[in-house]
């Protein structure tokens, strides 16, 4: 069993003009975690992440709330193939 896990996640809500993907790049770099986020033009956030399990579940906690300023109304998760990042970036 992979001590690493990699996720694909959307999130839906006030997730634009909140700082939400600068929050989850320090989040991810301060857990380690590595892939991608991005702003959708339907107003949702988008993002792939790769980490240790225990990581990946602290970041799934994260996600359902955003930063202070978000209102995330519906996190969708999908589990994914492991994929392998040098870093989380910003898209």
């Amino acid at each position: 069993m992979s001590t690493h896990t990699t996720i694909h996640f959307v999130v839906t809500g006030r997730v634009h003009g909140v700082f939400f993907r600068a929050s989850c790049k320090n989040f991810a770099d301060q857990n380690l975690i590595t892939g991608w986020v991005r702003n959708l033009a339907d107003g949702r956030v988008e993002g792939v992440a790769t980490g240790k399990v225990s990581c990946i579940e602290l970041m799934r906690d994260w996600l359902s709330r955003g930063p202070k300023l978000a209102k995330v109304i519906q996190l969708e998760i999908q589990e994914q193939p492991l994929l392998h990042f040098n870093n989380f970036e910003i898209r």
